[in-house]
């Protein structure tokens, strides 16, 4: 019975430890762009002049992004469109953010998120996946390579551009209300 007991509490206690080095993996999202040559009538088709995404999405200043305004199931990884709240940027008086854009979804309500060493972490796990690390740290010095950790709250989101240097976005404005979130940008088009 003694060790029984001994076996119970080890296994507790091992059970509520986490590993520093653990990973949290996104092999559902794709990293390329799906074109779309025949946009469902019902789905939103905007003009996006912004390369705040990755290389794939620059596809959107020369044409436009489909939104699917009804599927608010929204996952780490969806690329949302969503409305810019308002938020204090007197510490750049110059920056004149978009009623609306696009960002890409990293940590879900409940979750705490940071980054360290352009690594973004939720939970203290490394986010490992094509966008969980700024792949551009040399380029441009303005962008923060660590971030304190953030808690999401219920019913919010934390969202990133995947060009950080350009992102209008959670880092600025801290995690978004679901509510302000239009739909998932699911593709582009001529």
């Amino acid at each position: 019975m003694k060790f029984f007991l001994i076996s119970l509490l080890t296994l507790s206690l091992l059970a509520g430890c986490t590993d520093s080095n653990s990973i949290i993996e996104d092999a559902d999202t794709l990293e390329k762009v799906e074109i779309i040559k025949d946009p469902p009538a019902n789905y939103l088709k905007i003009k996006f002049y912004s390369d705040q995404m990755f290389e794939q999405y620059i596809y959107l200043i020369h044409g436009y992004s489909i939104v699917d305004t009804n599927d608010k199931n929204f996952k780490r990884g969806d690329v949302v469109y969503y409305k810019t709240p308002h938020f204090d940027h007197s510490f750049n008086p110059k920056l004149n953010p978009p009623e609306n854009s696009i960002a890409r979804i990293i940590a879900l309500p409940g979750e705490k998120v940071s980054m360290k060493d352009y690594q973004i972490y939720v939970n203290g796990s490394k986010l490992d996946t094509f966008y969980g690390k700024y792949p551009y740290p040399s380029d441009y010095s303005k962008v923060d390579s660590d971030m304190k950790e953030v808690k999401v709250p219920d019913d919010c989101f934390f969202i990133i551009g995947d060009n950080w240097w350009r992102s209008i976005d959670s880092t600025l404005f801290g995690p978004i209300e679901s509510q302000k979130l239009i739909g998932k940008v699911i593709g582009v088009t001529k």
